[in-house]
């Protein structure tokens, strides 16, 4: 899918987001903690 989840490997919990602040409380990665990164190139 494309979609990378962030975990913290001192704790064991993934990085995940609400609607207005960032948290690091999940043991297993849900739908709040997959995030979707864009990467670009630019053509030589």
């Amino acid at each position: 899918s494309g979609r990378w989840a962030l975990k913290n490997v001192q704790r064991g919990y993934f990085l995940g987001s609400s609607q207005d602040e960032l948290k690091c409380t999940a043991k297993a990665p849900g739908e709040a903690e997959y995030w979707l990164v864009h990467l670009a190139a630019r053509p030589q």
